[in-house]
């Protein structure tokens, strides 16, 4: 197998020193709605520093719902939870500090290591639902529990992210966007109906499934194709160990009245030999967990700020080098999770209206329910020019050497069938906007021309791509728009000087830089420069060349030919070449 996440990042020059009362020593992740920090309470406990946008931080609904949704989530404690242990509702920028647990996402760890044992599938399915189990208790629903989501400690599984992602909602409007992950959401929640602690559990099934084969139960692909699947179609669950198969289907049954309690779970997968702890973990699994564990206490011993380019003024601290392997895994995308409050009345609970859901979820979902009434027929999907195209019957991901991509056709080819060509509507944003063209700057022609590459080496895809803070993964045969809170390459939010646009990756394993030669790069230059050079973030102008390392090792490199500020999207040309990285 290939090696693990470094896990750390050097921070930025741009990179605040503190946040709070706060010191901040690396970055490890980032996201939609913000950065997500190393650092310490006084006490020396790492904590993982969670900090939103400049933007959000400015709009007063997204306080106030920040305030209440990170109250709410400091009601939750159980041993199987990543705590919130403070928060800056009221500082001029807003944030989170949650525990720090040193170990790989169960994400990273299945794809890096493959599917786990029975008996570790059991411990962990156990733990969250315990996890899920006191979340539930403090009157909450986690609504968005994936694999990203999980982290495999030494000791333990541990649940993280829930808590403030619903503020967000607020104050975007018709986003388009969706809280929750296609492919571990409950029929009920894709069709926006009451939403009770079963939508969880739903959740917890399609995991448990995912940790125990190395695939999602309801298959990959273009999004409305998964979700119509989930809503309509039964998983083939014939490659799960039948120890737990039984289990998965319960817990995946469309109807929420017919799925188990937590407690059944917990009683079904707790036996003889199957508490958490020490030799809980593969021993693959288990050295990464080791790993962190020495890397994040290695660096925070070093106390001094980890910085890619020399001090700020006024910041005497000295510069360190990059911390190296072995980095741990936090929240994957800062806001990719949610908790949603329930009106509860003694006895249980009552069923509650989900609120988090935006009117543009709504419009991709009735597509869904649309097309399950009309027992598998297609349903036309608005394009930013209001054009219909036909949705769920055209899966992504087969096209390739042409100058479209998974999600994004921009004209019939050859390879198009049945003149069903999907559509760019399917193109996230944080504005909601979706295009198909590119997005509008001031570039002028001759910086966008020239060849992306040099050499002969085999080309797995070339292209096109709209993409923003959502950000687009890089396939062993195209690029695809990620569904699991990763990603290789995605534009950031944060203010640039004019005509500079920061870029970042937050996939387990990537990396970008910028070339700079006086050619193309040929494979072999993006591959040396990303192995000596590669980083978490960069600033550049429109026309540069960018060498992209995916999660999986693939390689790319892009040419970022647009930007449009207002859409936070981009256009870029790229060329994926067929040979990984070793």
């Amino acid at each position: 197998m290939t090696g693990s996440f470094d896990g750390f990042s050097v921070l930025e020059p741009a990179d605040p020193a503190e946040i709070g009362r706060y010191r901040l020593y690396a970055r490890l992740g980032a996201g939609g709605m913000g950065r997500v920090y190393l650092s310490t309470l006084p006490g020396g406990r790492p904590v993982a520093l969670k900090v939103v946008h400049d933007g959000l931080a400015a709009d007063p609904e997204f306080r106030r719902r920040f305030a209440l949704e990170a109250r709410a989530a400091q009601q939750v404690n159980g041993i199987h939870i990543a705590q919130l242990l403070d928060v800056g509702a009221d500082d001029p920028i807003p944030w989170l500090a949650t525990a720090y647990i040193p170990g790989p996402s169960l994400l990273e760890a299945v794809r890096l290591q493959g599917p786990l044992p029975v008996q570790t599938v059991r411990i962990l399915t156990a733990g969250i639902a315990r996890a899920l189990d006191a979340i539930h208790q403090a009157g909450l629903i986690h609504r968005d529990l994936k694999p990203a989501n999980v982290i495999l400690a030494e000791d333990g599984p541990r649940v993280i992210d829930f808590g403030v992602a619903r503020a967000a909602d607020s104050t975007t409007g018709l986003t388009g966007g969706r809280v929750g992950s296609p492919q571990y959401m409950a029929p009920e929640q894709i069709r926006n109906q009451s939403a009770t602690p079963a939508l969880d559990v739903f959740a917890l099934g399609a995991l448990t499934f995912f940790a125990a084969t190395g695939r999602p139960a309801f298959g990959e692909g273009e999004e409305l194709a998964v979700l119509f699947r989930i809503v309509q179609e039964e998983p083939d669950l014939s490659a799960c160990p039948q120890v737990v198969r039984d289990l998965v289907a319960a817990c995946l049954a469309k109807d929420p009245e017919q799925r188990p309690d937590l407690a059944a779970i917990i009683r079904y997968c707790e036996g003889e030999n199957t508490a958490a702890g020490a030799g809980w973990l593969p021993s693959g699994v288990a050295e990464m967990a080791r790993a962190r564990v020495e890397s994040s206490g290695a660096l925070l011993a070093q106390a001094p700020t980890v910085r890619n380019a020399g001090p700020r003024q006024g910041d005497q601290t000295p510069v360190l080098a990059n911390p190296g392997a072995g980095g741990s895994t936090v929240a994957p995308a800062f806001g990719s999770a949610t908790t949603e409050n329930l009106p509860t009345k003694a006895g249980g609970w009552t069923t509650g209206k989900v609120v988090g859901l935006v009117a543009g979820v709504a419009v991709l979902t009735a597509a869904v329910v649309i097309g399950v009434t009309a027992m598998g027929g297609s349903s036309g999907k608005p394009t930013a020019s209001g054009t219909a195209t036909t949705g769920v019957s055209t899966p992504a991901g087969n096209v390739a050497n042409s100058s479209s991509s998974a999600g994004v056709n921009t004209a019939p080819t050859s390879q198009d069938t049945g003149g069903q060509i999907p559509s760019s509507a399917g193109v996230p944003s944080d504005s909601g906007s979706q295009s198909s063209s590119s997005a509008a700057t001031p570039a002028a022609p001759a910086n966008t021309a020239g060849p992306l590459t040099s050499g002969n080496d085999p080309v797995a895809w070339q292209g096109q791509m709209v993409f923003g803070t959502v950000g687009i993964d890089l396939g062993k045969t195209n690029i695809t728009y990620p569904t699991d809170g990763f990603s290789d390459l995605e534009l950031t939010t944060n203010q640039e000087p004019p005509g500079q646009y920061e870029f970042m990756h937050f996939s387990t394993t990537g990396g970008i830089y910028s070339w700079n030669g006086s050619n193309a790069p040929a494979r072999q230059d993006c591959v040396d420069d990303l192995n000596s050079n590669g980083t978490s973030s960069i600033t550049v102008g429109i026309g540069t060349l960018i060498c992209v390392k995916g999660q999986n090792y693939q390689v790319a490199v892009a040419r970022i030919i647009a930007v449009d500020t207002n859409k936070h999207q981009a256009t870029a040309k790229f060329v994926l070449w067929s040979q990984p990285m070793q």
